[in-house]
């Protein structure tokens, strides 16, 4: 297995949410009302079950939900039904929330300013955002955590391989094609500061394509 201090970040590709949906009239209104809920906490092993447990952690309620593993198709479906309290979702717009919000109606969970700082305080890679009004039928603007996506390389990646690829994602053509592949290459963008912030190192290759392109930080 490779070892995590091996990884080098290459750029910021995209970032996205985590949040919790529930029906407008469960009687769920904050995070601490999902105490002794039964909550989906994402499909097993994904990236999703991993964020909604840190953040449940981090709010110190996370032992006192029910917590389940399931698709966010199934956990969609099983929200609209009330088979289950709430479901956790990762980036916006997703096609569960969408559908419970066309249909039953959502209520996607608000996080206040003292959650977002305990939350960012114990993981300093999160951080506070607002999904935009509009992101769901009927769903205002939501505060909630946000946690960036990066792409990495090995540390034995030779620099110019990684020089070469930056340069070439970055090119306008290029880019638009990944954009075709994956709307979550608008977002990408060098991200430099915040790796630097929590200590991240940035490959050589990569370091060098952006001093070359004046974005470094001084």
């Amino acid at each position: 297995m490779t070892e995590k201090k091996e990884i080098r970040r290459v750029t910021k590709i995209y970032e996205g949410e985590t949040y919790f949906v529930t029906l407008p009239d469960a009687g769920i209104k904050t995070m601490s009302d999902l105490k002794g809920k039964t909550v989906a906490l994402g499909p097993p092993g994904s990236g999703t079950v991993f964020n909604s447990t840190n953040v449940l952690q981090a709010l110190g309620i996370l032992d006192q939900v029910k917590g389940r593993q399931m698709s966010f198709a199934d956990a969609g479906r099983a929200v609209a039904n009330r088979q289950i309290d709430a479901f956790a979702q990762s980036s916006s717009p997703a096609g569960s929330v969408k559908e419970l919000a066309e249909t039953k109606g959502a209520y996607v969970i608000p996080f206040t300013d003292q959650e977002l700082d305990k939350i960012t305080k114990k993981y300093p890679f999160y951080y506070g955002g607002v999904m935009k009004e509009g992101t769901y039928k009927g769903v205002p603007p939501t505060k909630m955590p946000f946690l960036p996506v990066y792409w990495v390389a090995h540390e034995k990646v030779p620099a110019k391989a990684i020089d070469d690829i930056l340069a070439l994602a970055y090119k306008p053509e290029i880019k638009k094609q990944l954009v075709e592949g994956h709307k979550g290459w608008t977002q990408m963008e060098p991200g430099i500061k915040y790796f630097i912030s929590l200590g991240a190192p940035m490959h050589g290759g990569a370091e060098a394509y952006f001093k070359s392109k004046g974005l470094w930080p001084k």
